[in-house]
């Protein structure tokens, strides 16, 4: 689930899963029992498993920056760690607790310009 939209997802008891971040969201297949995994993110776009089972992606707009001022990285490959708090989007209406600073990104990356 991506930024701006969040997510909002019901649960089998009927209460409410959301918030307002972009979130990595695991859940059975027929969609039941969500359950946020990590967030921060403005939307990640790929997920892959290392053959040790843990979860790598991709985030475009990790950070939000000044072009001249960073080179132009913003998008990033990012270690999914099971509640995680990615640093771009505040943490607003998840469930899990804070427990320390954002985490960094595993490499930044400058965005892909279309050509002109």
């Amino acid at each position: 689930m991506g930024t701006p939209d969040g997510y909002r997802l019901r649960r089998r008891d009927g209460t409410l899963l959301e918030g307002e971040s972009g979130a990595l969201i695991r859940c059975r297949p027929d969609g039941s029992d969500p359950e946020v995994l990590c967030r921060g993110f403005v939307n990640l776009v790929e997920l892959d498993f290392t053959p040790r089972g843990e979860r790598i992606g991709t985030d475009n707009w990790f950070r939000d920056v000044n072009e001249k001022a960073s080179g132009g990285l913003r998008d990033a490959l990012v270690h999914l760690l099971d509640g995680g708090l990615y640093p771009y989007h505040p943490d607003v209406g998840t469930p899990q607790p804070i427990t320390g600073e954002p985490l960094p990104a595993v490499s930044l990356f400058p965005r892909l310009r279309s050509a002109d």
